[in-house]
């Protein structure tokens, strides 16, 4: 039994560990000039053999940024910046049959 108990705190503590090693840390960016840091998703996509896309999503600020990057010189540009935030309240756009709408209402005429 006591050897039973000892395995099993054992292999929690090798899980636990195992866990605090793999696990990926998170990326956190801070603003020149601002107080607070907030944490940013990034995506980088081969655009081809010589450039790259890097995406750039505030979510606290919902606003994202677009680059590309030649990798040979390092150079990166601006290519677009977008606060999303009014974006995220269409509930329709660019759709195609059956809309939203249409799915909701005819789920909503079978439950009457």
């Amino acid at each position: 039994m006591k050897a039973t108990m000892i395995g099993a705190i054992g292999g929690a503590l090798i899980v636990a560990l195992a866990g605090a090693l793999l696990r990926e840390s998170p990326v956190y960016a801070q603003r020149p000039g601002a107080i607070e840091s907030s944490e940013l998703i990034t995506l980088t996509t081969a655009l081809d053999n010589t450039h790259q896309q890097l995406t750039v999503i505030d979510p606290r600020m919902q606003v994202v940024a677009v680059y590309h990057q030649d990798l040979p010189t390092g150079t990166m540009t601006l290519k677009s910046v977008r606060n999303i935030r009014w974006d995220l309240q269409i509930v329709e756009f660019n759709g195609i049959k059956p809309l939203p709408s249409e799915i909701r209402a005819g789920l909503d005429s079978r439950t009457q």
